[in-house]
């Protein structure tokens, strides 16, 4: 909710460390984030745990300071969702794909996993590349530590 007489801008912000990225990802108060398998009549933030009984998977991953190693990405849409640990809400593109090597670890069999990467790493790795075809079909994804995408390509 915006006080009155102050821009949206000025909204306060909390933040995961003295280091971290902001936690509120959306600049204006529309309410576009509700697409694909995500539409809900109210704009209420799923919590990672709905997410995975919704999209029936055990395994959720936000891509920070790791390399992932993918395939047959599927994107799910775009949708807020809610951090109960640290209690913010933020945005973040949904991808299922099955996963193949996490860092170090390579799995035996694929795992079905979700892939989440807030909106604004989206924006800023691809900020005109529709979501649906950013990764290819077998991708490698390498991301920083505040979640900033550095390189997508084939392995």
């Amino acid at each position: 909710m915006r006080a009155e007489g102050y821009p949206l801008a000025t909204r306060a912000r909390a933040h995961d460390s003295i280091n971290d990225s902001i936690r509120y990802d959306n600049e204006d108060d529309t309410n576009e984030c509700n697409t694909g398998v995500f539409e809900r009549e109210i704009p209420i933030a799923f919590t990672e745990e709905e997410l995975k009984d919704k999209l029936r998977v055990d395994f959720m991953r936000t891509p920070r300071s790791d390399v992932l190693v993918f395939q047959h990405p599927k994107y799910k849409g775009k949708t807020r969702i809610k951090n109960n640990r640290y209690g913010y809400n933020y945005e973040a593109h949904i991808w299922k794909v099955e996963l193949l090597r996490l860092n170090d670890s390579t799995y035996d069999e694929p795992k079905t996993a979700l892939i989440q990467i807030r909106a604004r790493n989206v924006k800023l790795w691809r900020m005109n590349h529709p979501q649906d075809e950013l990764f290819p079909r077998k991708t490698r994804l390498v991301a920083d530590e505040k979640g900033r995408i550095i390189s997508i390509d084939e392995p």
